[in-house]
């Protein structure tokens, strides 16, 4: 599907997942991480030096299209109370109907959507077909065991809303934005590793940042540099968000390495 079918889906109530092939976007002795989670139109060069593939959940009708006849519309399962078309789900039907089968109404097409995602941030996953994901896009290892799948899934969901800033948990931030100065405005990003601080300028800094977190990459970016980088000579209107966004990854550190203790129980001995 071109990326401009693909993006109309986004005007609307929808999640997509971003997914880029390595090439140059990662560092040679860099783990791949071209992954990631949106709920709108995104960037074509989204990931560093590479633009990436948007699969969005849900497919929505086209309003443009010249109308079915009710009966027509009536005989389509997807069709609402009152036949208008409903939006459907952006996965082969032969797969949904796999998992259904399998697991009957305890699946979910969101559930599988969250359990790739899972999949996709785990560190095994990505130290295991680290070669190929060098070469091609990722492809899912898949289990027959309801409660793995549903327990990736509800980490998927979990770092999903993370990502999108949509989460409780960043409701008390980790880091906080420090200093006595007047000035809000980005003038010199710097990370002092001694006492885990990211200065913005000779006043304001942000606090309780540590080395792992500075380093953080997703899609071949430095998350937390790069944001403060981005707004170099403007003012940081909404430092709040910025300690979201260290809290966020600081989670996603933990939630990865319980991502990895469920997958080693999904991909047994290939």
């Amino acid at each position: 599907m071109p990326r401009n079918e693909v993006m109309k889906h986004m005007l609307k109530v929808n999640v997509a997942l971003l997914i880029g092939r390595q090439g140059l976007a990662v560092g040679e002795n860099e783990l791949w991480n071209l992954s990631f989670i949106c709920r709108s139109i995104s960037d074509f060069n989204v990931f560093y030096r590479g633009g990436g593939l948007i699969t969005p959940l849900y497919l929505h009708p086209d309003e443009d299209k010249k109308e079915e006849s009710k009966e027509e519309v009536k005989e389509d399962l997807n069709a609402d109370f009152f036949g208008k078309a409903k939006r459907t789900y952006n996965i082969n039907p032969k797969l949904l109907d796999s998992f259904a089968k399998l697991w009957g109404d305890k699946f979910s097409p969101e559930q599988l959507f969250y359990y790739v995602y899972a999949i996709l941030y785990s560190n095994s996953y990505r130290q295991r077909y680290a070669q190929y994901l060098r070469m091609d896009f990722p492809r899912i290892p898949f289990t027959e065991d309801y409660a793995l799948f549903a327990k990736l899934a509800e980490l998927g969901e979990t770092l999903a809303k993370l990502h999108l800033l949509d989460s409780p948990l960043l409701d008390t931030p980790l880091s906080k934005y420090q200093g006595k100065g007047a000035s809000d405005i980005v003038e010199n990003v710097s990370y002092n590793a001694l006492d885990n601080t990211v200065r913005i300028n000779a006043d304001k800094y942000f606090d309780n940042i540590s080395e792992e977190l500075w380093n953080y990459h997703i899609g071949g970016y430095q998350v937390l540099h790069k944001y403060l980088k981005d707004r170099k000579g403007k003012t940081l209107d909404n430092p709040k968000r910025y300690c979201q966004i260290v809290t966020a990854l600081a989670m996603t550190i933990e939630i990865q390495r319980e991502i990895d203790g469920v997958y080693a129980l999904v991909d047994v001995g290939n």
